[in-house]
This record gives C-alpha cells, structure tokens and sequence, in this order.
C-alpha cells in the first residue's frame, strides 16, 4: 500500500497485520521525517546496490529504522520499522513533478524494490553452546609469531640484477632504432 498522506488508524492495523505501508508523502512532513538542517541537491539514490541517478532537494531524513535506500552520499533516503507482522517504509525521496525521472529504467528498478515485501531479518541468537565453542579458550597468538620471516631468498638480488640489465639492454635497442633512418628512396 502506497501512500501519499500521512498513514491512518485503518493503515496502521494493516501494516500490523502484516502488510507493507509504504509512506511517500508529496511534502514529506506528514510521514515521520524530520526536516534537514539545510535543504541540499543531491544527484540520485541507490537501491539494493543500483544507482537511480536524478537531481532531488533533500529537505527531509526518514526516521530510524532499517535502511533500504541511501542517498548518493551515503546518508538513509528510506527506511522501514517493523510494525506487527508487517512493517511501515518511509521514503523521504522527493522526485520532481516535471520531466523523466519516473520513466527512467533505474527508477522503476528502485520503485520495485522500494514495493517489496517488509524484509524481515531471518538471523537469530546463536545458542550459548555455539558462543562458547567459538570463543576459545587458548591464549592469543603472540606477536613474535605473527612476525615476517626474516630469511630472504638467495635469488632475489640475482633477478633484481637481470631485471635491471633488460631494462638497460631495451634501453639501449630503443636509441638504436630511433637513431636508424626508417626507410631510403631509391
């Protein structure tokens, strides 16, 4: 359920009921967003790890909550609170009213995931059994250990000197081209 108002009793309890109540007001002060400190153009948002790129003012921060869109800069564009069995997603993008934007194929790829079911987090507490076979009991490595070997190989200076000598040999080959007439006429 999209809305473009702020959300209602009736929209709430369908949320709770396991809905996905997705705000998207036009003014964006009607849906939980605060008002940024200084409104800014931002260039775009990325959604589920893709670009949506268009020119926006940014005047309103979503509430916290689980962030599903960012602003091009890294900053929360959409985030969604679990609600019930469902969860309300406030969006405080605001696309402009005139031009393509809308019809963009990035846009509609973001607007799909944007109307995507609540993601809800499958993880779950590991057991204390599995806490404590993952927390050792050794004592931790000593740095002495943990230190580059100091041996080198015998080879090294030998492939370092004909690395250098090649370098030197095609030095060499190039002035000696360069210095030949390419062609005579006849």
């Amino acid at each position: 359920l999209l809305l473009r108002d702020a959300p209602s009793a009736a929209d709430s309890a369908w949320a709770t009921a396991g809905g996905t109540l997705v705000t998207w007001s036009a003014d964006s002060a009607s849906d939980g967003t605060r008002r940024t400190s200084t409104p800014d153009t931002i260039g775009g948002i990325v959604v589920d790890g893709r670009a949506a790129l268009f020119m926006a003012v940014r005047t309103h921060a979503p509430p916290a909550g689980r962030v599903i869109a960012r602003w091009i800069d890294g900053e929360p564009a959409v985030t969604e609170q679990a609600q019930g069995a469902g969860c309300i997603r406030a969006v405080s993008v605001m696309v402009p009213a005139a031009g393509d934007v809308t019809l963009r194929p990035s846009f509609q790829d973001a607007l799909r995931v944007l109307m995507r079911p609540c993601m809800r987090s499958t993880a779950e507490p590991i057991a204390d059994s599995t806490r404590a076979l993952l927390a050792g009991s050794g004592p931790l490595a000593l740095a002495g250990v943990l230190r580059a070997s100091s041996s080198r190989s015998a080879a090294t200076p030998w492939l370092l000197a004909a690395a250098l000598l090649l370098l030197l040999v095609e030095l060499v080959v190039r002035r000696s081209n360069a210095a030949e007439p390419s062609g005579m006429a006849s």
